[in-house]
């Protein structure tokens, strides 16, 4: 046996064919005719949804724009590495003319020569590495023979002026160990020297070795 089924009709032409279609209203919200949506309903139906993308976009700008008086993250970086150059700027400068930064200065030395960067070892001696007495190349070839070297710094001397110079002793104690496994120890002071005049350039101003005071010691 068949299940009966209802038909309706929605060509209005064709109304006499079958049952009656019920009359729809236009103005009704969620009446059909003829299975399409009445001009008036999908136009309400469109400006419902156009409201609600308009809403969901105003949100997403709320929600991207910094708070009042917080300027936004520049373009290309995030806020977090905003932050991290805002705290790396905020951090304060060692004062390149304290005892500190004279320690700072004979530790940076040794620390060249470890790396067998004698260059910059050689320009941290006053006027560009003058002040050793020796040219670069001398320089250079006096640490043919150093395979390892350590220093330990003592306490500074006290900072102490002259004719536009400000002078202060650093104690060392150095071991080494030539490539021919011979190991050497040394004990002294190293004499650093920095500028106090009017036109000197920040350079000038920081500390450079001016002299060494080293005598080896006895291996016991």
């Amino acid at each position: 046996m068949r299940a009966d089924r209802t038909i309706v009709i929605t060509d209005p032409m064709a109304a006499h064919l079958g049952p009656t279609v019920p009359r729809c209203n236009p103005w009704k919200e969620g009446a059909t005719h003829g299975g399409v949506a009445p001009i008036g309903n999908r136009m309400t139906r469109i400006s419902r949804a156009v409201l609600a993308c308009i809403a969901v976009v105003g949100a997403c700008v709320s929600c991207a724009s910094p708070p009042p008086g917080k300027p936004a993250a520049p373009q290309g970086s995030s806020a977090v590495d905003s932050a991290v150059r805002v705290e790396r700027d905020s951090t304060p400068r060692a004062d390149s003319t304290s005892a500190a930064a004279a320690l700072a200065t004979v530790n940076a030395y040794y620390t060249a020569i470890e790396a067998r960067d004698y260059r910059r070892a050689y320009e941290l001696w006053g006027g560009e590495g003058a002040s050793s007495r020796k040219t670069f190349e001398q320089f250079a070839a006096g640490f043919a023979s150093t395979a390892l070297v350590t220093v330990k710094l003592g306490t500074p001397g006290a900072i102490e002026g002259a004719a536009g110079s400000r002078y202060i002793e650093i104690p060392v104690g150095i071991h080494a160990l030539t490539s021919e496994g011979e190991q050497q120890a040394f004990s002294g002071v190293y004499i650093l020297r920095r500028t106090e005049v009017d036109g000197a350039t920040p350079a000038q101003r920081r500390w450079h070795i001016d002299s060494a005071k080293l005598v080896r010691a006895r291996q016991p």
